[in-house]
């Protein structure tokens, strides 16, 4: 609980907040704060954070090849990052998917070959953790400079009408 900011202590509230007194006027916008352990109970619930709040394997997936492994973690980035991409405190998020997320996909890769470390991971499959399927189809996991260079934005049009679209038959 003491790492929760609530809203009239963020520091973006508190100017917003002073201009308004100071008699700006101004367009709020809304501010989004993403509330971090529910994210961590949502991550220790998919067993990829364990209680110690630290990258485990996900063991269910251990059976399908890797492939289907990093498309897996590749899915649960993307929806994360996607998901929070309009809160204030995005670059959290960003931190989150670069640590959790990607060491638990090393981990898992980890504990199905049976490998003694995640180093031996990183130095086999290296580290955005490129994987050839059976067909000859590469993919990898999301970069760490990808994942850096996002930036917190709407991810809809503020112009569209809305209303017009709803009411289309």
């Amino acid at each position: 609980l003491a790492d929760q900011v609530t809203l009239m202590d963020s520091k973006q509230c508190i100017a917003r907040i002073k201009a308004l007194e100071a008699g700006v006027r101004q367009a709020i916008k809304p501010i989004i704060v993403m509330d971090r352990n529910k994210i961590y109970t949502k991550l220790m619930s998919a067993s990829i954070m364990n209680s110690k709040k630290n990258p485990c394997s996900k063991a269910n997936v251990t059976s399908t090849s890797d492939y289907n492994i990093i498309l897996y973690f590749n899915s649960v980035a993307y929806g994360l990052l996607s998901y929070y991409r309009c809160a204030d405190d995005f670059y959290k998020m960003k931190s989150i998917v670069n640590w959790f997320v990607r060491y638990s996909a090393i981990s898992t890769l980890k504990q199905k070959h049976k490998m003694s470390s995640r180093k031996a991971v990183i130095q086999k499959y290296g580290k955005d953790l490129k994987i050839m399927s059976h067909k000859g189809h590469e993919v990898c996991l999301i970069s760490r400079q990808y994942v850096m260079d996002l930036k917190q934005e709407y991810l809809i049009d503020p112009d569209t009408d809305w209303i017009k679209k709803l009411t289309r038959v």
